[in-house]
């Protein structure tokens, strides 16, 4: 239903990757919408992604590296599929789901670092986005997000405004929260 929403109410899905240059145009065209799908679980292959392609909708989906395979979570082969449809674009989401905020920055890097080398090297595609797990953040790991050279990054912080101040931690809105006979006009 938000799905058909969404078209309805003209809205273009676009990638993550996408805002940061919709950000620096003054006036772009369309009425840009992003979707984003953290973890990867296999839920997303199974349900999700058969919707996106009905709906010929770009989705964001954000990975944990070190869960790809595992019992819940899609499969490598799973992954390259749906990177390969041109509907998804693959995001990091750490190598372990660390919650960022409690632990020590040379752990922090190697679990943002390494989880957008890893997906590039394993997938042969760029990861420019990143996902905060838990959306917990700080100063700190933003900067170390900015350093390992992702162009943005999304938390959990509710709005749908974005800009060039909140490029490394833009907002969201959980899609549970909103009605869908208001999901369209809220996006608005």
């Amino acid at each position: 239903n938000q799905l058909k929403a969404i078209r309805a109410g003209g809205f273009q899905t676009v990638f993550v990757r996408d805002i940061t240059s919709l950000i620096s145009q003054s006036n772009h065209t369309g009425n840009p919408c992003v979707l984003t799908f953290d973890d990867g679980y296999d839920d997303f292959y199974y349900w999700a992604f058969p919707l996106l392609k009905k709906y010929q909708t770009k989705g964001t989906i954000y990975i944990i590296y070190n869960f790809i395979g595992r019992k819940g979570y899609m499969t490598e082969s799973q992954i390259k599929e749906v990177i390969t449809s041109g509907l998804v674009e693959l995001g990091a989401h750490t190598l372990n789901h660390a919650y960022l905020k409690d632990i020590k920055d040379d752990l922090a890097w190697k679990e943002i670092y390494d989880s957008k080398l890893l997906l590039e090297k394993r997938f042969d595609v760029s990861v420019p986005s990143f996902a905060y797990p838990f959306g917990a953040f700080t100063k700190d790991t933003v900067e170390l997000v900015r350093k390992a050279g992702y162009t943005n990054a999304v938390s959990v912080v509710p709005g749908i405004l974005q800009s060039d101040s909140n490029e490394f931690f833009l907002f969201r809105i959980r899609p549970g929260y909103i009605n869908v006979n208001n999901f369209a006009k809220s996006l608005e």
